[in-house]
């Protein structure tokens, strides 16, 4: 096997390696969650990072429903 065949077929292995974290990259996935809390409910939806439930109440959180949205 010649040297330039050799390594276009290398480049060629590399790019199948590489474009799909490309494209993966470029998928976003937005979370969300809602939180039922003792005594009060169903909260809100929150986005990913913040607080879901209450603080200083001393009330349980009894259940949680996420929210997964791939774009």
């Amino acid at each position: 096997m010649n040297k330039k065949l050799f390594l276009s077929l290398i480049i060629l292995l590399i790019a199948f390696i590489i474009a799909p974290s490309f494209v993966n990259a470029q998928e976003q996935t937005e979370i969300s969650y809602c939180a039922h809390v003792q005594q009060i409910g169903w909260q809100e939806c929150v986005e990913e990072g913040n607080y879901a439930g209450t603080t200083g109440l001393g009330k349980r959180l009894e259940a949680i429903k996420i929210n997964i949205d791939s774009n």
